[in-house]
């Protein structure tokens, strides 16, 4: 998809990035593109996020995005077994028999020319209007990472990487 839109933007040392608000409600995606060498996973650290937000600034930008499906599945039982929260997991005090044997987190992002599907919430985050010229170019024409994140509070919800975008 490729569309100039009123967008925010930011860069900094290795990287760039657009946030693409979503029609409805406190959420947007950023798409955080590292430069040619670097490696789109680095740039979802926590300083780099706080780079990214504090850094952005509306513009008009070209942007142009490839389609994507990004799903993954987290077993939660290991994770929280392997961080010793143990205790989290004990349900005895409702029934000494109830014992957590699986916990998993699966997650599905969809980005399409209609928008964005992410589990169970979807918004639209382009319109079909011609808009000012742009004074940002942006392509994600090599790997990069995003993040959906409610905006007031910087906070992310879903964070990812394309490794590919032609695929």
């Amino acid at each position: 998809m490729r569309e100039p839109v009123a967008a925010s933007y930011a860069e900094g040392p290795g990287w760039r990035a657009v946030e693409l608000p979503y029609s409805e409600g406190d959420y947007a995606m950023w798409v955080l593109l590292p430069d040619p060498s670097g490696a789109p996973a680095d740039l979802l650290a926590p300083d780099v996020l706080a780079a990214v937000g504090a850094g952005l600034r509306p513009t008009v930008v070209d942007v142009s995005l490839p389609k994507w499906e990004f799903g993954t599945d987290i077993d939660l039982l290991a994770a929280l077994n392997d961080l010793g929260a143990t205790a989290l997991t004990d349900f005895s005090g409702i029934n000494p028999d109830l014992t957590l044997d699986q916990a998993v987190h699966r997650a599905n992002i969809t980005v399409d020319e209609e928008g964005t599907e992410a589990a169970a919430a979807s918004g639209m985050a382009f319109t079909v209007s011609a808009g000012p010229m742009p004074e940002v170019a942006f392509r994600a024409d090599r790997p990069f990472a995003f993040a959906i994140v409610h905006t007031p509070s910087r906070t992310p919800a879903f964070i990812g990487t394309v490794a590919n975008p032609a695929a």
